[in-house]
């Protein structure tokens, strides 16, 4: 599944998309697990990035959304993103499986 979107970046419009790729768990460095939604945006070649569906994203699988894990290639190699904590959650963190 593909939700189509534009963007503007650096006051250019994109015709763009993120594509669903599943449901599954991501374990954070903390040991924490957390059932998540994976998808794949479809990013624009510039400066950093090399364009194409190089990142994935996993959000937390519950009306918070909260980015869990990112990992994207840029031109000079990888990019790995981890949440360390949060707070203030809007909602209770029900996509929370296992406390360290």
């Amino acid at each position: 599944d593909t939700i189509p979107l534009t963007i503007i970046l650096d006051g250019q419009k994109y015709d763009t998309y993120i594509r669903f790729t599943g449901r599954g768990i991501e374990k954070s460095r903390n040991g924490t697990s957390y059932k998540v939604i994976k998808f794949r945006p479809m990013l624009i070649e510039g400066t950093i990035f090399k364009g194409g569906e190089d990142m994935e994203v996993s959000v937390s699988d519950d009306k918070n959304r909260i980015p869990i894990y990112v990992e994207a290639s840029i031109l000079i190699g990888k990019v790995k993103v981890y949440l360390d904590k949060m707070s203030g959650v809007k909602f209770p963190m029900e996509a929370r499986l296992k406390k360290p």
